[in-house]
Parts: structure tokens; C-alpha cells; sequence
């Protein structure tokens, strides 16, 4: 969201985070309700919204991860949610401080063990194998 004069509006509007949906809308590449393509195709995945630069600017007041609701219900709202906003909460409270793939994984998967354990049906960021060997899965893989 961005501070104007006349209130708070969408980024988009002005000079803010521009094309959102291409890494914030987190229903993309869940196709559509008669089973065609998405509008936003491909699949936002959490190395795409890692990617997220965020202007430096003192009237950016944050963002939001928007998830439409023709396409989820009660039974996997949890698990298309929370692992992606995890990253955009961290992209948007850090920055990208850390290039590593391997060690950004082995963070998120742990935040999403801790979603887990609070009772939300988080899906898991990668194979099981990949969070124990990190640096196996992700061979030296940047962002």
C-alpha cells in the first residue's frame, strides 16, 4: 500500500510495486471454474516471491498476499496461504538479505513445521529429503 496526500491506495496506482499479481496473487496457475488457464498463469512459488524487490521508498506502507476464493475452500485455503506469505513476510521485513536458495528453503521450512504445529494445514515447500540435505537439493542455486 502506498501513502498518497489524499490517503492510502493501492502501490499499483502510482510508482509503487507494479504488476502485483505477477508474485503476490496467490491463487495464479490454479487454472479456472470451468478448467481452462488461469488469467495469471504460471503458479506463484516461493522463489518467485523471494524475488520480490521492493522499492525503497518511506511512503510504502506494506502489502498484501491476495488469494481469491472461486478456486479454494476451507479444506486448502491454509495450504495455498501461509507457506507463500511466510516469504512475503520475510521479503517485505528483511529484504533479500540472503541469496542462498538452499538456506531461504531450510528457514521456510521450518516456519512451516511451526504453521503445522499451530494447527494450519501449510503445504510443504519442497520433498521432505530436500529440507534435511538443503544443499543437495538446491546446488548452490541463487536467487
Amino acid at each position: 500500500f502506498f501513502q498518497a496526500e489524499d490517503g492510502i491506495r493501492d502501490a499499483q496506482e502510482s510508482r509503487g510495486l507494479g504488476d502485483v499479481y505477477k508474485r503476490q496473487y496467490l491463487d495464479c496457475g490454479l487454472g479456472n471454474l470451468i478448467g481452462g488457464g488461469s488469467w495469471c498463469d504460471p503458479y506463484i512459488n516461493w522463489k518467485k516471491i523471494y524475488k520480490l524487490k521492493i522499492p525503497e521508498d518511506e511512503r510504502i506502507l506494506g502489502a498484501a498476499a491476495c488469494m481469491w476464493s472461486e478456486l479454494v475452500d476451507d479444506e486448502v485455503i491454509d495450504q495455498k496461504v501461509w507457506p507463500r506469505a511466510s516469504v512475503l513476510s520475510e521479503v517485505l521485513w528483511s529484504g533479500q538479505q540472503d541469496a542462498s536458495v538452499a538456506r531461504v528453503a531450510r528457514r521456510l521450512g521450518a516456519q512451516t513445521l511451526r504453521l503445522k504445529k499451530r494447527g494450519l494445514g501449510a503445504s510443504p515447500i519442497t520433498a521432505q529429503a530436500c529440507l534435511r540435505a538443503t544443499e543437495t537439493c538446491f546446488d548452490q542455486q541463487v536467487f
